[in-house]
């Protein structure tokens, strides 16, 4: 009842960007020895099919050192460039650019440039995540900071958790081992926490 009106904006794209990225931190390995590489875990594949898996998800790990190396840095400028152009301009830039690396898993199969489009991946789940506990904390009032930073959390497992039932089982039931389809559908979620961000106050 007594939560500020910048706090209940904030929680929209918040719950929404989780919802958006659940799917690559649980898919994108797969994504890669799958759909990308061309192999296969299942018991009954074969050496080479196998082997192309593997081969997959150490590209996977390769293309997370270049995301967290991105977040690492970035991390040092975050504060200094919504000094500049303010939260929610970089709220906005950061989940425009998270939509539109999800979409582009829709019809990019070139295994190099997932090196790249994880960069704009690495910008919005750190712009999201930084800038709402930010907005918060700003206007909490320090005894009651705790409950509230939990109670932020507990919307971007709930934006999880509506990812693993909506588009995990959900879609995973009717597009059975598309993890392609279902980490570019999350740029629908994607899309709609960049339009909720416009209305965030700070």
């Amino acid at each position: 009842k007594r939560m500020p009106r910048a706090y209940q904006r904030v929680i929209i794209p918040f719950t929404l960007s989780y919802l958006c990225v659940y799917q690559f931190q649980f898919q994108f390995s797969h994504f890669m020895g799958n759909d990308i590489f061309g192999g296969s875990n299942q018991p009954d594949a074969s050496d080479y099919k196998n082997q192309l898996y593997q081969d997959g998800v150490s590209w996977s790990m390769m293309c997370n050192v270049v995301y967290y190396a991105f977040q690492f840095v970035f991390g040092f400028l975050n504060t200094w460039i919504c000094d500049k152009l303010g939260m929610k301009t970089v709220m906005i830039i950061g989940l425009f650019l998270l939509t539109g690396g999800f979409f582009s898993f829709f019809f990019i199969s070139n295994r190099f440039a997932f090196l790249g489009i994880v960069i704009p991946l690495s910008l919005g789940n750190l712009v999201y995540t930084a800038i709402a506990y930010s907005v918060v904390s700003m206007v909490i009032p320090t005894e009651d900071l705790g409950a509230n930073l939990g109670i932020l959390t507990c919307f971007g497992v709930l934006g999880q958790q509506i990812s693993n039932f909506g588009i995990g089982t959900g879609l995973g039931a009717v597009f059975k081992d598309d993890s392609r389809y279902m980490l570019g559908c999350s740029s629908v979620f994607g899309l709609l926490a960049f339009i909720s961000a416009f209305f965030m106050i700070t």
